[in-house]
């Protein structure tokens, strides 16, 4: 006789997950946090240039969105699933991220001088290398997901997606094997 025993992902990939929540945090909390410093008007937050280029918002929004779906599938138990949609949204920031570095070519050749004789005088600050960090960290860790759950055996190589064991002795069986290796009992398999 066997019996059916459920293995799950050896919580490799759940380690290696939390990476996502804490690099969607730190997006977050960094477009609060000081970007730039500016002669005369000090220290400028992401939030603070959102007024004059709304679409820094959709860099928070999607930040919240990675975060959302990393604790939906963590709460379903199914990690692996939250890939895709995750990497959907970095494409979506890399769209926002290019339509910025497009508008910016846009500009007149006067309002690039004047920009640039700005920006000159300004300082990156903590905020923005947080946000990069963060980006950097939620990205990868989603890449270091597996795109389907792989089961290890002790061994590290794979193993079916049930194991079965002898209900005489313990013992490891393959779902094929009539017999079991180690005591001779018949299984229900055969």
């Amino acid at each position: 006789m066997i019996s059916h025993n459920p293995e799950n992902n050896l919580n490799r990939s759940k380690t290696k997950a939390y990476g996502i929540p804490i690099g969607a945090i730190i997006v977050s909390i960094s477009l609060f946090l000081p970007w730039v410093k500016v002669p005369l008007l000090g220290s400028v937050s992401a939030i603070d240039l959102a007024k004059f280029a709304g679409i820094i918002w959709l860099y928070l929004l999607a930040a919240i969105a990675i975060l959302g779906t990393y604790l939906y599938y963590s709460s379903q138990g199914k990690l692996e699933k939250c890939k895709t949609p995750i990497i959907i949204i970095f494409v979506c920031i890399g769209i926002v991220f290019l339509y910025n570095v497009i508008s910016f070519a846009n500009l007149s050749s006067l309002e690039k001088g004047v920009f640039q004789l700005g920006m000159k005088a300004v300082s990156p600050d903590i905020g923005i290398f947080g946000f990069f960090i963060g980006l950097i960290v939620s990205f990868f860790s989603t890449l270091s997901l597996p795109s389907s759950v792989e089961i290890i055996s002790e061994d590290k190589t794979p193993v079916s997606s049930k194991t079965y064991f002898c209900d005489n002795c313990g013992s490891k069986i393959a779902s094929d094997d009539r017999f079991c290796p180690n005591c001779g009992t018949k299984t229900e398999t055969s």
